[in-house]
């Protein structure tokens, strides 16, 4: 069955384009976070030991901070991405369940690859908790179809 592309498009981008999205992190955050990586360290499963620590509270782990902010891109390039050719992130401060995040991408440059009807889409991402605390930073570098690679139907 064919899927309906409601992705945008390398041609319809423009540096400088962004777009943003929020989501309140829950506890089944956590417990896929603990789950998809392997990880239960104590920080980020055990209240009281996490009372203990610098933080006070349990932390969200920060590729799941990272895995929020990427299924923003996902959604906006849904069924025009032909790849992720690069990421990378940093934490700059604790998630923790009931934090409400806010995250950004912004695109920062573009490189048409006409051979292969695509381009090269640079975005720079941010993501603030409901303080207005920046919790991350990231790059990401994505593969996206052009409008000519599209058949008559999903242009």
């Amino acid at each position: 069955m064919p899927h309906t592309v409601r992705g945008r498009w390398f041609d319809d981008l423009a540096i400088g384009d962004s777009f943003s999205d929020r989501m309140t992190v829950t506890e089944a955050h956590f417990l896929a976070g603990c789950a998809l990586y392997k990880d239960y360290n104590p920080v980020h499963t055990d209240d009281e030991f996490a009372r203990g620590t610098r933080f006070g509270r349990r932390i969200l782990h920060g590729a799941t901070t990272t895995g929020l902010m990427i299924g923003l891109i996902g959604e906006t390039f849904h069924g025009t991405a032909i790849a992720m050719a690069e990421s990378s992130s940093k934490y700059t401060a604790p998630v923790f369940c009931g934090d409400t995040l806010t995250y950004r991408w912004t695109v920062q440059a573009l490189t048409a690859k006409p051979r292969i009807r695509a381009g090269l889409v640079d975005l720079d991402g941010e993501c603030h908790n409901q303080k207005g605390e920046k919790v991350a930073a990231a790059t990401c570098r994505m593969l996206i179809r052009s409008r000519e690679s599209a058949p008559p139907h999903e242009g």
